[in-house]
């Protein structure tokens, strides 16, 4: 079985567009979840190999790095900036939809801690299984959770949000991912 790595190109699309930036990410974060889901199976055939270590590696750095600056960007830049936007009847949906989404992000970091101990085993060549359970609801959880902000929050966000607060929201993104 051959893992392919990234496995993936999304169109390229500027950190000047922090909205765009944010609905790219999903497609890749799904992607990575495939690629856990693949690299389960390949381990039962094929055992450690440099496809699988090489995999490992690379779905440690996403969901370390990329997967927490996403939800950072959400919880320290859209989220803020949505709630200070609400207008009407926006302020109680907003408030539903965030308070939902923070604890979805909770929820995630959780089970992504389960799978993380046997990736970092499986990165350095030693024998681990990934409790194949905890993927699928790693990638069951994200479906339910992009779908939420996808259909919900994104088109409030593009509605409400102000040149200005995008702005920002591109330079703090920028700023994260410096470090």
């Amino acid at each position: 079985m051959n893992i392919k790595i990234p496995g993936f190109t999304s169109p390229a699309v500027g950190l000047d567009q922090p909205l765009e930036i944010l609905e790219a990410c999903h497609e890749r974060v799904k992607n990575h979840c495939q690629i856990l889901q693949r690299l389960s199976a390949h381990l039962k055939v094929a055992g450690i190999d440099d496809q699988a270590i090489l995999a490992s590696k690379n779905l440690l750095r996403y969901f370390e790095i990329a997967a927490k600056n996403h939800h950072e960007d959400e919880e320290n830049n859209l989220f803020p900036m949505l709630l200070e936007s609400m207008a009407g009847s926006d302020a109680v949906c907003i408030n539903e939809i965030i308070n939902v989404l923070k604890e979805e992000h909770i929820h995630l970091e959780r089970i992504w801690q389960s799978i993380k101990d046997p990736l970092e085993l499986i990165a350095s060549g030693t024998i681990a299984s990934i409790d194949e359970t905890q993927i699928l609801l790693l990638a069951t959880t994200y479906e339910k959770h992009i779908n939420l902000e996808e259909n919900e929050l994104f088109p409030m966000a593009k509605r409400l949000l102000n040149e200005e607060q995008l702005k920002l929201m591109s330079h703090d993104m920028t700023q994260r991912r410096k470090h």
